[in-house]
């Protein structure tokens, strides 16, 4: 979907899809080595954790700020990307802080 959709973001949804393209280059490789059996330290693991947890947490701050921009001047469209868009990232938070309690316990 950020294929489809960013080339038409405003330019700090943009910004954001770049960080989430490198967020996930790095996360790929990852998960291929594990399933290929090759061991990773677990601090590797806890490390992209922390990225993503922190790309989402940038997230929430872009979408918060556009919002306060944004709602001193009359840009409807970009308004509607950002309350389409902050739902999504405080789900991701919620998840990662369930996962990462989940992995705690064990």
């Amino acid at each position: 979907m950020n294929f489809q959709v960013m080339p038409y973001s405003e330019p700090i949804f943009r910004w954001y899809g770049v960080m989430n393209y490198g967020i996930h280059a790095i996360m790929y490789p990852y998960f291929a080595l594990k399933v290929l059996g090759v061991r990773i330290r677990r601090e590797v693991s806890m490390i992209i954790t922390g990225l993503q947890m922190t790309q989402f947490l940038v997230g929430v701050g872009l979408n918060v700020y556009s919002v306060h921009v944004i709602s001193k001047k009359a840009f409807y469209f970009l308004l509607q990307q950002c309350f389409v868009k902050l739902p999504l990232d405080i789900t991701y938070v919620v998840d990662m802080r369930s996962l990462l309690n989940r992995g705690n316990n064990i």
